[in-house]
């Protein structure tokens, strides 16, 4: 999940802030954590079940938690149904940057899951999930840029989307399941000026027992 103000990163590599990472720590309502290690983005090492990894740039955030996971229970997004009740984890992620920009992505396993929401200023306008065994479950709001040229290139075949991108020089044909993960990386750019995967941001991993990964808020 990764956030920013009305500033952002601009597309630079930035610099991590300990401090302000203890202090997002304080405000999801995480205990203290057992351990701390600098890391980075996206080849972090010791990640394990009961871990948190926190990239604090000052006029934005990254995070990567399980619980994200969990704004995406039976295949649609806390928040998208105005009378449902939003995640507290999502709640509490809004509420930091109230005027800013928040995308919230879960991948499991690059073609069996990918879902992704993109709040602008608390308000959902982007919503995709996609699962390799339903193809596309459901889909919200406009397209965005970020998105645009991989829609342009695709075709509506027996009812069903299919994408068309190149992979090692050849073109390949993916339906909505597997390709859900390409349109969650290109969304990140939004923030990171290139899909994640392609970054080297500073980062911090935290370590957690158990049975106190995070307080209920």
């Amino acid at each position: 999940m990764t956030w920013k103000s009305a500033k952002g990163l601009d597309g630079k590599v930035p610099c991590h802030d300990p401090a302000q990472a203890d202090a997002i720590l304080k405000h999801f309502g995480y205990v203290k954590p057992k351990g701390r290690q600098k890391s980075h983005w996206p080849c972090y090492r010791g990640f394990q079940e009961y871990s948190v990894v926190i990239g604090a740039y000052g006029d934005a955030i990254f995070i990567h938690d399980r619980v994200i996971y969990e704004f995406f229970p039976q295949q649609r997004v806390y928040g998208l149904d105005p009378s449902s009740d939003i995640h507290p984890y999502l709640r509490a992620a809004l509420y930091l940057f109230p005027k800013g920009k928040l995308l919230a992505m879960a991948v499991i396993n690059p073609v069996l899951f990918a879902g992704y929401a993109y709040f602008e200023r608390g308000k959902l306008l982007r919503q995709y999930v996609a699962d390799a065994n339903y193809d596309l479950i459901s889909e919200f709001g406009e397209l965005q840029p970020e998105e645009q040229p991989a829609f342009d290139r695709s075709k509506i075949i027996d009812g069903k989307r299919i994408f068309y991108d190149e992979v090692a020089g050849k073109t390949e044909e993916f339906d909505a399941g597997s390709y859900g993960n390409t349109l969650a990386e290109r969304m990140s750019e939004k923030f990171f000026g290139a899909p994640f995967r392609l970054t080297d941001c500073p980062m911090e991993l935290f370590s957690f027992r158990e049975d106190n990964l995070v307080v209920e808020n």
